[in-house]
């Protein structure tokens, strides 16, 4: 049957255009600070000190570079005063780790050759120079402290604490954070009726922290490196000297 109207056009959808795929955003690493914004005015995170910073080796803790020279004597196997790819070597078969020569070698070359005590040190600050003092680590776990200055930590509620607060960890990243953990003796195994483990804060933050120390008041100059290094020879050489030679 005929009609007047005219034919409607009917127009082609085109596509919708593909949505802009979203950039995707590396996850950081969490950092070994431990930042728990419970209150910002409790607590105010340190600044952060990127790796290989040589400014912030102003001031160091004495008693942490006088073991890293103990250190260094363990790794010397042959006493030469050096540390090489032999002594690296022989190092790791004595950890039980089996490290190819290749990486070895590369250890010794970043030092530029064997390394004296100076340059291990100094290679050794610079990669651990972002770790946090042992003063802010403890300040940071101190907010757990229900007890305030008691030293301990319910372990329970700090893993829940750094999984569901602030930088949130993963449980996988939260458990491998308290790996080197220290106990409060006798707690270790505890477990259900018998209570959480209990942490020992100041004994885990004097063994996570960096070389770094806080400076003492903020009118304290940083010492050179190299002073300071010497002043860690000079100690440790008393330190071997008989009994009856020390003052």
């Amino acid at each position: 049957m005929a009609t007047d109207e005219e034919p409607v056009a009917v127009e082609e959808q085109q596509p919708e255009a593909p949505a802009p795929a979203k950039e995707k955003k590396s996850k950081k690493e969490p950092r070994m600070k431990w930042v728990v914004e419970m209150d910002d005015n409790v607590y105010k995170p340190p600044e952060e000190v990127e790796q290989g910073d040589e400014s912030a080796l102003g001031y160091l803790e004495m008693e942490k570079l006088l073991e890293l020279r103990e250190a260094f004597n363990v790794i010397d196997l042959n006493h030469d005063g050096l540390i090489d790819f032999e002594d690296l070597k022989g190092l790791f078969l004595s950890m039980g780790s089996s490290q190819d020569d290749e990486t070895i070698a590369g250890m010794i070359e970043e030092g530029n050759g064997p390394l004296n005590f100076e340059q291990f040190a100094k290679m050794m600050l610079l990669k651990t120079c972002d770790l946090d003092t042992e003063e802010d680590l403890r300040s940071t776990f101190q907010l757990w402290d229900k007890k305030i200055d008691s030293g301990l930590i319910n372990e329970d509620v700090l893993l829940t604490d750094l999984i569901s607060k602030g930088e949130r960890m993963t449980e996988k990243e939260a458990f491998k954070a308290l790996e080197e953990v220290v106990y409060q003796k006798g707690t270790e195994c505890n477990f259900g009726s018998m209570g959480s483990p209990m942490v020992d804060y100041p004994a885990w933050c004097k063994k996570i922290s960096a070389f770094r120390r806080n400076p003492k008041d903020p009118s304290e100059p940083p010492t050179p490196l190299p002073v300071t290094l010497k002043q860690v020879e000079i100690e440790h050489e008393a330190s071997l000297a008989p009994p009856e030679h020390k003052k």
